[in-house]
């Protein structure tokens, strides 16, 4: 299977719906760090049943839903969805016709999740068992991360054996083993608790028969006691009646008192109202004084505010006219040294235009001068130009041929190394081809020889390849023969432990038997019951069955003394009945019948076999018992005369001595017990005979095991030996593949190298040639070379001096021009500074004028200013009147409230001590009306209770 869909939903950091394809072939993801290359791997392991929350990076698994962001709101869903592809091979189960199929899982915030596939509800199990033995999963290899590899190399045995089971497909059936091996566990565990629960009724059964005893006791006690529970109560309920009377009289004496002292206290609350209404009066009359004080204090603060503040602007407007003043000053003497300074860069400014003229005239001559020497400079120079130009030529060809005297001595020389280097190179690859010729015929021989080993190899591998496949076929019939005797063994064995403790436990037993077996069973006085000592063959077990009935279960005591015991035993504890038989009987004895009608018939005692010492038990109930082919033959018998015993038939049909018969089918459990007990023998024999076989089967598994490993053991050396004389071989092979190569090779490289050194004689001839005409070449141009340098060094000389007068005339010129540039620049600044000049007194002018305009509106302001401190200074002196009165008409207000207020207080004490002793008498009123109610309802309930009860 391939993936080729992912779509991602809420899922860590992808909140919004994400779809991945994957095409054929590699696909990578690539991004910077922090962008989720990461979370696509987790929610493809997710998707697989990941559980563990440290494999998805998180503390809990609510961490893989997305949890909002800055730019985000956090969701409350999760969801991925896993398209596979079948790609060519088909998907495990019920899924292996279709092409994809689609795994998704969704959970959601303080929810579990939810698988699907195909969009199909499943369970967590149903996905883990789609990829078991695919070698995909959540914990599987198929997802390697970071450091992963070192991981599965250092693991130990049982982790790496998990890594290659899934590999191999193993694990679904390993994981289904598991379960199964825990349901049976988990049923043998139920299985054990039911016993445990049953034998813990079982004993219970007796403790609840005794409660049930006391139970009925106890009822008996009880109406009795019920009884006298009624005479009581009726004597209760007329005391209780009695002394409700007398509560109901105090009641009404408490409810008179109370009557009296609530019109006393209505009256006092009246006046207290009253004084109350005149002290909100008063109040109502200090809290407008009070208001009217608050609004004078005001007013004389903000006064005194004002004329603070108006001093404080008076002396402000002084400061700021006298630092005017200051000011107006010091700019009329500024304004004079501007005007000064003016007129002097005027003056400056004339004088350096006068002299800009001059050096203009000078430049102008100058630069005609400097013109015809640069005239008579370029025809000299181009004059010296083209002699270096021929000069160069020269010299070229004269490095070339220096160069190529240069190469041809070198390529001389090589001539002679590389002619000594191919003689040998020849010499060595002769050398080298007689060697390969020796080795070529040894390998030849080696090669042959070991290739008819190899076929002998061959056959016997094939001969014990044949014996361990006959091995493991005889093997794997002989496990099949184990496997069926095992189960085999395993049934009967279960089938005789089911026995075992079903004989252990006496259950086909009456109850009687049963305990006396289980409590009194001393082996000295109680040697079991009948049928533990009797041997019966098969096909007489209905008969004696039939015969005997109860009589199996009687008990063989010792003597007659210990079963009277027995019966004692039961009759003290009630634990039912029990049958007796001692070892000595006396009478009875079995009987020689000779008449000619019973010759049909044989003794049944004949067909049993009965230890000696419990003989005369036997002839005691089997000995007037004769058994016959058929019940027809036993009726003729019987109608004869001269025999009073019991006929049987073999299918345990009777005819009592008295001609009473029983038959027809079936049996009720106690003729299971001879069946049981010859089972219970055959059980154990064949338990042993299986035993036996299953050893020896084992023995001869254990042989052939060893016969298998020891063929296989050496099948694999002839394998290994063949495989190393394979490998042998084949370098062998390669070896004179590589060798003929090689020979092959040098034959070849030894004639081209021949062909080489005819080249090498050839080319030297030619060069040596060369070199004698390119060495009369450099004679000639040396000559030419030695003329041309003279010719160039007459031209140098004039040149340089026609060099040195340009540049002093030059040089004249550009100090003049700095000089020019400088006037011009100074000029110009001077100029700039006039005008700023200019600027500066025109706004030193309007400042003066603003100045002036400022000093008269602080003497305006002055003036106002002193008037208005005058007019408040008046006002304030007035409020300070009407403060004072003021004052003194609260204080006498306030002294006639705190009168009123003492003579309040004293009223609501009255009115409190009154309520006090009007509280008194209606508590100790309802204390006597609840008494009486109490008593009542505990009369009625005494007496509800006896009638109930009776």
């Amino acid at each position: 299977m391939k993936l080729k869909r992912l779509e991602i939903s809420g899922f860590k950091s992808f909140r919004d719906k994400t779809v991945i394809d994957f095409s054929q072939g590699v696909n990578a993801i690539v991004g910077p760090n922090g962008c989720g290359k990461s979370n696509v791997v987790d929610a493809i392991r997710w998707v697989m049943g990941e559980q563990r929350v440290k494999a998805l990076r998180g503390k809990k698994m609510d961490d893989v839903i997305f949890n909002g962001s800055e730019d985000a709101a956090p969701v409350s869903m999760a969801e991925v969805v896993m398209t596979l592809s079948s790609g060519g091979s088909s998907f495990p189960g019920v899924y292996g016709e279709l092409t994809e199929v689609s795994i998704s899982r969704r959970a959601i915030l303080d929810d579990e999740s939810e698988y699907c596939i195909n969009r199909v509800p499943c369970r967590l199990l149903d996905i883990k068992e789609f990829f078991m033995g695919t070698g995909v999963g959540a914990r599987t290899y198929s997802l390697v991360e970071q450091g992963s590899v070192a991981t599965m190399v250092e693991a130990k045995p049982e982790d790496r054996r998990l890594f290659i089971e899934d590999a191999a497909g193993v694990s679904k059936y390993k994981s289904r083993k598991d379960a199964a091996v825990r349901k049976m566990e988990a049923t043998r565990q139920n299985i054990l608790r039911l016993n445990d629960i049953h034998k813990e009724v079982k004993s219970q059964l007796n403790a609840i028969a005794r409660q049930a005893k006391k139970a009925e006791q106890y009822k008996e006690i009880k109406l009795r006691i019920k009884d006298t529970e009624l005479i009581l109560a009726k004597q209760d309920f007329a005391k209780l009646a009695d002394k409700s009377d007398a509560l109901q009289e105090s009641r009404a004496h408490f409810t008179g008192q109370s009557e009296s002292i609530r019109a006393q206290l209505e009256a006092k609350e009246s006046a207290l109202e009253e004084m109350k209404a005149k002290l909100m009066e008063n109040d109502e009359q200090i809290s407008r004084r009070q208001t009217e004080l608050y609004e004078i204090k005001n007013s004389i603060t903000i006064k005194e505010k004002n004329i603070e503040f108006s001093r404080r602007r008076i002396t402000e407007a002084t400061e700021r006219k006298q630092k005017n003043q200051s000011e107006i000053d010091l700019m009329e003497h500024k304004k004079s040294s501007l005007a000064f300074e003016m007129d002097n860069l005027q003056k400056k400014a004339e004088e350096a235009m006068n002299r800009m003229t001059q050096l203009q005239n000078e430049l102008d001559t100058g630069q005609k001068e400097v013109e015809g020497l640069l005239e008579n400079d370029r025809e000299i120079n181009s004059r010296l130009e083209e002699h270096k130009i021929r000069y160069i030529d020269v010299m070229q060809d004269l490095a070339k041929f220096n160069n190529i005297i240069t190469t041809l001595n070198k390529n001389l020389e090589d001539f002679k190394k590389r002619e000594e280097r191919e003689n040998r190179e020849i010499e060595q690859d002769k050398n080298r081809f007689d060697e390969l010729t020796v080795k070529l015929q040894s390998l030849s021989t080696v090669l042959a020889a070991e290739e008819e080993e190899i076929r002998k190899l061959t056959g016997q591998k094939e001969v014990i390849a044949d014996e361990l496949q006959k091995a493991r076929s005889d093997l794997q019939v002989l496990e099949e023969r184990i496997m069926q005797t095992k189960e085999e063994a395993g049934g009967k064995s279960s089938r005789l432990q089911s026995l075992g403790e079903f004989q252990a436990a006496f259950k086909w037993s009456s109850d009687g038997v049963k305990k006396v077996i289980e409590t009194q069973g001393d082996q000295d006085r109680f040697y079991g019951v009948v049928a533990d000592h009797i041997n019966v063959p098969r096909e007489y077990e209905s008969a004696v069955e039939a015969v005997l009935g109860d009589k199996l279960q009687y008990v063989v005591v010792k003597s007659q003394e210990e079963g009277l015991r027995a019966i004692d035993y039961l009759k003290n504890y009630q634990l039912g009945r029990g049958s007796f038989v001692p070892v000595e009987l006396r009478g009875n004895h079995a009987e020689t019948y000779s008449a000619e009608h019973l010759e049909e018939a044989e003794p049944l005692r004949n067909k049993v076999v009965v230890q000696e010492e419990f003989q005369q038990i036997a002839d005691c109930l089997l000995g007037d018992v004769l058994l016959t082919p058929s019940i027809t033959t036993g009726i003729n018998l019987w109608k004869k005369n001269g025999f009073r015993g019991t006929l049987v038939t073999p299918e345990g049909d009777t005819i009592s001595p008295n001609g009473v018969l029983t038959g027809g089918s079936g049996a009720a459990v106690e003729k299971s017990l001879l069946a049981t007990k010859r089972e219970i023998a055959e059980l154990e024999t064949d338990v042993r005979r299986l035993s036996k076989e299953l050893d020896d089967q084992i023995q001869e598994k254990k042989k052939l095991v060893s016969s298998i490993a020891s063929w296989d053991e050496e099948l694999t050396e002839l394998k290994n030996r063949t495989h190393r004389l394979d490998i042998d071989i084949n370098g062998r092979k390669k070896d004179l593949e590589r060798f003929e190569d090689e020979s092959e090779r040098l034959k070849q490289r030894i004639a081209v190298l021949e062909y080489n050194r005819q080249n090498i004689k050839t080319e030297e001839a030619q060069a040596a040639q060369k070199l004698l005409e390119i060495k009369e070449n450099v004679l000639l141009k040396e000559t030419a070379e030695k003329e041309l340098n003279e010719i160039i060094s007459v031209f140098n000389n004039r040149r340089q001096q026609s060099r040195s007068a340009i540049d002093a005339q030059e040089r004249s010129l550009t100090e003049k021009k700095v000089l020019l540039a400088s006037l011009v620049e100074k000029k110009e600044a001077d100029l700039r500074t006039v005008v700023r000049l200019q600027h500066d007194i025109g706004l030193n002018d309007s400042e003066v004028s603003r100045k002036k305009e400022e000093i008269t509106a602080c003497e305006t302001q002055m003036t106002d200013l002193a008037s208005a401190v005058e007019a408040e200074q008046e006002m304030l002196q007035s409020l300070y009147g009407k403060l004072a009165s003021c004052e003194a008409v609260l204080t006498e207000m306030k002294e006639k409230r705190a009168a009123e207020d003492e003579r309040v207080k004293a009223q609501e004490n009255e009115i409190r001590d009154i309520k006090r002793n009007l509280d008194d008498l209606q508590r100790r009123s309802e204390s006597a009306g609840a008494q009486r109610i109490c008593r009542t309802r505990s009369a009625k309930s005494v007496f509800d209770d006896a009638a109930c009860r009776s």
